[in-house]
């Protein structure tokens, strides 16, 4: 190992003595930047190197580059201003005037220095891929890379390499393609690229679509340039032009890559894709032999399909013969068109109706079919009303074609998008109005969904009407709607917040019990903060005592199911803070003590339980917020730990910030024995918790007056956790346990 770092080393000096030559960096730099590779050398030569050990030496490597690349320029700088200043001197130029000037001859020259750092990025990248070929995202960072340094050569190799090995991943072909058509300006080279991608790859979006958007590319390119050439008289003739011009870009810097193994096996079930361009193409190329001059002769057919898009429509039609029945996918096709100029209108119409023809009974692709003719219109512009109103009419023979409650939210939600941009009065009335109208005839054929009902009270909410006209509007909707649903949750949430509003002198706690009664639980919990708020009113105004309030919490708290573990620490959480704001904290232990006796209890309910009984004995002048997070910085392998220390809860914020003294306790309230038993009760429900572990030793070595008794503690944590010196657990708490005792 050494001798290989020392090879290694040795290697880079001729690239120091540079560096110090030209004064870029003092000695004391130049020893430690070999210090670092020395360093990192050792890391890769390790006898599994990491993949993280490669990518910082890179980031260092290419940090100095861009330093040595500050440093040259800033001293070519104030050289460049001295050189006036000994020219003005003419003969009487000294010996360091003299110096100066062939310094910076010197330091202008391009040497090794120069593009040494970037070729052991290089090396270190090769390096890198050799241990982990198989790492897609590694490659993904050296192709950018070599991108950014702008080197072809090296990119006209690597694309070739990657694509053998990742053959099946579609990212290098895009990115291969991309550099091709964008960078080499060769369109042939990356239609033909990403041609063999789909090859192999047929059913990849991303390649139809990168293919898709490369030939929109090119056709815009040649329409651009036909104006120029010819203006608006006539444009024909330069497609073949601009053909010999990108063949013959092709030099040696193009990605020349083998027939691959995959492309054997797809060949027998290629499309006709390849073979219908290649048709069109000739034609086209055969026609402009024809053509003396644009001027005089009109378009042939072939050039007319080729520039109103032919092969893009082409390219659209077979990409939905490979992937059927996906929305999502067609939709892009469109997003891609409107990019472009007007010319592209025929194509997103073919797409439509593509949509429309395998889509008929698809709810989504109908409103969108519907939408159609208001999309890349500004609400301001004069034609919107017109568009606004072709769409509203689409909508309409829609839901009277289909009629179930999907097409009437999609309905609802066009109409709520456009109100919230319009600006104009009329255009918000009407629209306004056609919701309003929506909702009651929805609501008349019974097919409004439960979320569409609270759309709907949201909708007359915003109106501008009178409060107690509101009011009786919501009643109906939400009594309609629990008719319709009545175990919606949130519909009886709204229906209990609007009876709590009513000056009704009724109890409303059997409403909120049957409520929720009705609802799954664990939709319950905003009926839940809903019930508690209520319960607090009443007992102010001494409608319900405490005690029966207590025994309410109890009855619900026995009659949960097992498996609803959730729920059920939610409503002891609830139980639990009400006990404490409503008791003292005797008869707040005496039920915690009753709860703990009647069932086992979870983890999270003795945290809650412990978080309570340390806020209790908080000094009243310590205003500290307990949401803080206190980050925890290991020296341990981060993917190993991962998995041992994740947990961030209250319990572990509040005895972090308990140790750092953020929050003073108050030692004369301290109730240690409370305290010492809810841990032992945690221990005993998850024995292999480090961290409820090392909460009670802090909570022992920062308040209990026995040291005997925290040393114990940590000597019983050892044993119970199996404690070995190669275990990552075991590190984990040592570590943390000795950091622990330096706060303290």
């Amino acid at each position: 190992m050494a001798d290989i770092v020392q090879m290694r080393l040795e290697q880079m000096l001729p690239e120091i003595e540079d560096l110090e030559k030209k004064k870029i960096f003092n000695k004391a730099e130049l020893t430690s930047i070999i210090n670092k590779r020395k360093r990192f050398e050792y890391f890769l030569a390790r006898r599994i190197p990491k993949k993280i050990d490669f990518l910082r030496y890179i980031e260092f490597e290419l940090n100095l580059d861009a330093l040595r690349k500050k440093r040259k320029d800033r001293i070519i700088a104030a050289a460049k201003a001295n050189k006036k200043l000994l020219q003005s001197k003419g003969d009487e130029k000294t010996k360091e005037d003299i110096e100066k000037s062939e310094y910076l001859v010197n330091l202008m020259r391009v040497t090794l220095s120069d593009y040494s750092i970037l070729r052991h990025v290089h090396n270190l990248y090769n390096r890198a891929l050799r241990r982990f070929p198989g790492d897609v995202e590694l490659w993904v960072q050296y192709l950018e890379w070599a991108q950014k340094s702008s080197n072809s050569k090296l990119l006209g190799k690597v694309f070739p390499r990657v694509i053998s090995l990742h053959p099946t991943k579609d990212i290098f072909w895009v990115m291969a393609a991309s550099w091709e058509f964008e960078k080499n300006g060769n369109a042939l080279s990356g239609r033909t690229l990403l041609q063999r991608g789909l090859r192999i790859n047929g059913e990849s979006k991303k390649l139809w679509l990168e293919y898709f958007r490369l030939e929109l590319l090119y056709l815009e390119k040649l329409r651009e340039r036909r104006k120029i050439l010819f203006g608006k008289v006539n444009e024909n003739n330069e497609e073949s032009e601009t053909k010999e011009k990108s063949d013959s870009k092709e030099n040696n810097e193009s990605i020349d890559l083998p027939e691959l193994e995959l492309e054997n096996q797809a060949k027998d079930s290629e499309s006709i894709l390849q073979q219908r361009i290649a048709e069109l193409a000739e034609k086209t190329a055969k026609a402009n032999e024809e053509v003396l001059h644009p001027a005089f002769q009109a378009e042939t057919d072939a050039q007319k399909a080729f520039f109103s898009g032919a092969i893009p429509k082409l390219i659209y039609k077979n990409a939905i013969n490979s992937i059927k029945d996906d929305l999502k996918f067609r939709l892009e096709f469109i997003k891609i068109y409107s990019k472009f100029n007007n010319w592209t209108s025929a194509g997103i119409d073919e797409v439509y109706e593509s949509i429309k023809e395998d889509f008929n009974n698809d709810e989504e692709a109908q409103a969108i079919l519907c939408e159609r003719f208001v999309n890349n219109v500004d609400v301001n512009d004069s034609e919107f009303p017109l568009k606004l109103k072709m769409s509203v009419d689409a909508f309409e023979n829609c839901v009277t074609k289909i009629n179930n409650k999907k097409i009437w939210q999609c309905y609802r939600n066009f109409l709520q998008k456009y109100l919230e941009m319009c600006e104009e009065e009329n255009l918000k009335l009407y629209l306004e109005k056609s919701l309003e109208k929506l909702y009651e005839r929805a609501e008349e054929n019974n097919l409004l969904s439960e979320e569409m009902y609270l759309n709907w009270l949201e909708f007359v909410e915003e109106s501008d009407e009178d409060d107690s006209v509101k009011d009786k509007k919501q009643t109906s909707i939400i009594n309609k709607g629990l008719e319709a649903y009545p175990k919606s949750a949130k519909l009886l949430y709204q229906f209990l917040l609007k009876e709590m509003a009513s000056p009704s002198s009724s109890s409303l706690i059997p409403k909120f019990e049957e409520a929720i009664k009705q609802v799954k639980p664990n939709e319950s919990y905003e009926i839940w903060d809903l019930y508690l708020n209520y319960l607090k009113e009443e007992m102010e105004v001494e409608h319900i005592e405490s005690d029966e309030i207590n025994n309410k919490f109890k009855n619900t708290i026995s009659t949960i199911r097992l498996d609803d573990s959730d729920y059920e620490n939610f409503v002891l959480s609830k139980y639990l803070e009400w006990s404490k704001e409503t008791f003292d904290m005797p008869k707040f232990r005496t039920i915690v003590k009753d709860l703990i006796l009647s069932k086992q209890r979870s983890l999270q309910f003795f945290e809650k339980c412990l978080e309570i009984e340390l806020l209790s004995s908080k000094k009243e002048e310590d205003s500290s917020n307990v949401d803080i997070i206190i980050n925890d910085d290991m020296d341990i392998d981060e993917e190993q730990t991962s998995s041992v220390f994740q947990q961030e809860d209250e319990l572990n914020k509040l005895i972090s910030k308990i140790l750092k003294n953020e929050i003073i306790i108050d030692t004369n309230r301290l109730n240690l024995e409370s305290i010492n038993y809810l841990f032992e009760k945690a221990i005993a429900n998850d024995i292999t918790n480090i961290d409820l572990w090392l909460a009670y030793v802090v909570i022992e070595m920062k308040f209990n007056k026995s040291i005997n008794f925290a040393s114990e503690l940590y000597v019983r944590a050892l044993n119970e956790l199996k404690y070995n010196v190669s275990d990552v657990a075991s590190q984990l708490f040592e570590k943390r346990y000795q950091e622990i005792k330096k706060c303290l």
